[in-house]
């Protein structure tokens, strides 16, 4: 069944349909259906538009299609396509298109090409998408391509639809998991100079940290040799900063390569240096929706219908991923956009209610946002199950 609205080739005729179930049922359809009928000698096209009326008119269905199909037959400018129409069944309209519609149709559907049937949406809306977002610690494997597919056949047809869509990559390039990144890349650096060097416990140990070294020791060759074993803050902040740059950029070309494009890449680093993550957790503690419990600070989130509060600064003082998800949702949702879709990944279930719970404690409404979650699959190679991992590259 198809709801026709827009500018497509039947808007036309549904239009039409609209207005005569209006005047003949008193009230107006929420919808004007209209399919192919399946025995040809009923004509080209059914509608139960009659019967969608008489819900609300609460009128005989039938008694509706016969007052639509007589006045269908009065209107001047239904000539132009209407043949002829019957009435069948409970109150099906059996619509007999005109030679001269198709021919219409098929001159219309050959000079709008690839922009047949757009702009549908009713009323259109401005989204902000939000894919992929994978963190700048290493390519992005197959499950990554998955989600890009995903969320870009998601943005093309929501603006094929009408909508004004706005695509945008969240970068994780702050927090204990870059530092990680950075001593990996300094622990390479090093290997380059013959420095016998191991790799932290928790490191990045595939080859395209390898990589990177060497392309760092091309832009800086031995500026950094000295610290590079045992990196202090202003060397691991190099190694840290380039390395991540560097495998952003590597990210980007191969999305382009998968003609996946975005608007923005919006850096979770600069939440932090511009003082919006502390900005939002002091703004949950003094509307009361963070307190201090156990060493650290939580976010009330059971108070918007999350299973239980959530750790926004651990006992040690480090921020969660959640602090910074906080300032980023009340960033997104302060521009102003109609909706807000962010495609997450199977292992993050969890964060759609407490994401929900932080637009409704800043004051926006949570059902603005949506959460596809994009589920895992199994790629078996041998008769062998394969590990994704981005770690190991």
């Amino acid at each position: 069944m198809e709801t026709v609205s827009g500018t497509t080739v039947l808007a036309p005729i549904a239009r039409a349909l609209g207005e005569e179930a209006t005047a003949a049922a008193g009230a107006s359809p929420p919808a004007v259906p209209l399919n192919q009928p399946p025995p040809s000698e009923q004509g080209d096209l059914a509608s139960p538009v009659a019967m969608v009326a008489a819900k609300r008119a609460r009128r005989a269905p039938r008694e509706i299609a016969e007052a639509i199909a007589r006045s269908l037959g009065d209107r001047a400018e239904a000539a132009e396509w209407l043949a002829g129409v019957e009435v069948a069944g409970p109150g099906f309209l059996n619509l007999t298109l005109t030679p001269a519609w198709f021919a219409g149709a098929a001159r219309q559907i050959a000079l709008l090409g690839g922009d047949h049937g757009a702009g549908f949406a009713d009323p259109a809306e401005s989204i902000l998408l939000e894919f992929v977002s994978a963190n700048p610690t290493g390519p992005p494997h197959v499950g990554h391509a998955r989600q890009a597919a995903y969320g870009d056949s998601l943005g093309r047809t929501l603006a094929f639809a009408g909508h004004r869509v706005a695509r945008e990559y969240y970068v994780n390039d702050h927090g204990r998991q870059m530092r990680t990144f950075g001593l990996s890349v300094a622990a390479r650096y090093a290997e380059l100079f013959g420095d016998d060097v191991a790799l932290p416990a928790d490191g990045y140990p595939g080859d395209y940290v390898s990589g990177i070294a060497e392309a760092l020791r091309e832009e800086v060759g031995d500026a950094y040799r000295d610290g590079a074993a045992d990196p202090d803050d202003d060397a691991l902040a190099f190694f840290t900063d380039r390395g991540s740059e560097l495998m952003l950029a590597d990210i980007r070309a191969q999305l382009d390569d998968f003609r996946v494009t975005f608007d923005t890449f919006f850096s979770e680093r600069d939440l932090h240096e511009g003082g919006q993550v502390q900005e939002g957790i002091a703004a949950l503690e003094r509307s009361g929706d963070a307190y201090h419990a156990d060493g650290a600070l939580w976010f009330r989130t059971s108070r918007y219908g999350d299973e239980k509060d959530r750790v926004l600064v651990r006992s040690d003082g480090e921020g969660t991923y959640l602090a910074s998800d906080v300032a980023y949702h009340l960033d997104k949702a302060a521009r102003g956009d109609d909706r807000l879709i962010d495609v997450l990944g199977a292992d993050h279930h969890g964060y759609v209610a407490r994401l929900k719970a932080v637009l409704a404690a800043g004051g926006h409404d949570p059902e603005a946002l949506e959460l596809p979650i994009v589920q895992l699959v199994s790629l078996v190679e041998r008769g062998e199950a394969r590990r994704m991992s981005k770690r190991t590259g």
